[in-house]
């Protein structure tokens, strides 16, 4: 049973959650590599120029910007469960699962941009078609599938701790399931979409939920639910 009431989301909170969203997608579109089965041709030419190398440097740092706001988001998600729960009894699963979600997607981040900024830097000549193809596509990789994965597991937790402590509804709590759930598609990348779409509730829910107040009972505790 909750113990203490819990405060909304601090603004920080918000604006971590806000900042995933256009970092997220300021990746997605400040570089646009060719499909995987364009000419190699086309693939060298994506790659350079001052200009196509700075927009793909871009992305990566869009993607690293992305994961660090989005660890800060999930965990400020879990501060305000654990500010809801007795001491000690909330498990820090998504707190490591939000961990792991960052470093993967900032690694992807760090590979989707290192031959672009080595070639900035003159460090070596750009290397062939295939491996800008590799670079590329892995780094996607590593932020769709096990990089959502562990978001998705993150969630999923979050979903069945806040519903115990009283600052999920029911529908609230399924919502966050099926986003879960989609989130496994991710390596379609729209899917991804399903999580920022669950941010924004999150957040609109945990700012209209009421503000503790020194007049409640004791064990009162202030609810976050989509149901109202």
């Amino acid at each position: 049973m909750p113990t203490s009431s819990a405060a909304r989301l601090t603004r920080a909170d918000t604006l971590a959650g806000i900042g995933f969203i256009v970092f997220f997608l300021g990746g997605a579109v400040a570089s646009s590599p060719p499909a995987d089965s364009a000419p190699n041709a086309q693939w060298v030419a994506n790659y350079t120029g001052n200009g196509h190398l700075w927009s793909h440097v871009l992305s990566g740092v869009f993607l690293i910007l992305a994961a660090l706001c989005l660890m800060a988001f999930l965990t400020g998600m879990w501060q305000r469960v654990s500010s809801a729960r007795p001491a000690g009894t909330t498990s820090p699963l998504p707190l490591v699962a939000a961990g792991v979600t960052a470093t993967l997607m900032a690694f992807g981040g760090t590979l989707m941009a290192y031959i672009a900024g080595s070639e900035l830097s003159g460090s070596y000549p750009l290397p062939s078609a295939d491996l800008l193809r590799l670079s590329n596509g892995l780094g996607f990789l590593v932020t769709g599938i096990p990089g959502m994965a562990a978001t998705a597991l993150c969630i999923t937790v979050l979903a069945v701790q806040a519903r115990r402590a009283g600052l999920f509804g029911q529908r609230m709590a399924v919502f966050t399931w099926i986003v879960a759930a989609v989130l496994l598609l991710s390596y379609l990348f729209i899917p991804i979409l399903a999580l920022m779409a669950w941010i924004v509730v999150a957040i609109v829910a945990a700012r209209r939920a009421p503000q503790p107040s020194t007049a409640n009972r004791p064990g009162q505790h202030a609810v976050l639910t989509s149901d109202r």
